[in-house]
């Protein structure tokens, strides 16, 4: 084992730069934790509400009517009955139509959407 580290690092030099490309690996990655966490953080106040609307943390058979007709227009509804058709039942996705519809129109809007309001540079006003 002994011979294998000697192998690995045969000059000083080498280890310094051992040691410096894994100290900057650990900054970068615990940069980029820092900044995921710091998206993830704004992203919550529209996933929560909109997975608890959805059905992803349970059945929403049980809610009022109009909480029940939001979640019916989210696109979280349809992907979860996709995945529900695969994994608990062991259908194909192809099962659900409805569901791939929706998720097909949501995805078209959010093309059109984007590629008439994305700009690289900035509108002039």
């Amino acid at each position: 084992m002994l011979s294998t580290a000697v192998r690995l690092v045969r000059t000083e030099s080498d280890l310094r730069n051992r040691i410096f490309r894994v100290y900057g690996f650990l900054i970068a990655f615990n940069l980029g934790a820092w900044a995921l966490a710091l998206v993830a953080a704004a992203a919550y106040p529209i996933l929560l509400p909109t997975a608890f609307l959805t059905g992803s943390f349970g059945p929403t058979r049980h809610y009022p009517a109009f909480l029940r007709a939001i979640g019916d227009v989210l696109p979280l509804r349809y992907f979860i009955n996709l995945v529900n058709a695969v994994y608990l039942r062991g259908h194909g996705f192809w099962t659900q139509p409805q569901a791939l519809a929706v998720l097909a129109a949501w995805g078209v809007a959010g093309l059109v959407f984007t590629v008439f309001r994305f700009q690289w540079e900035p509108r002039e006003r």
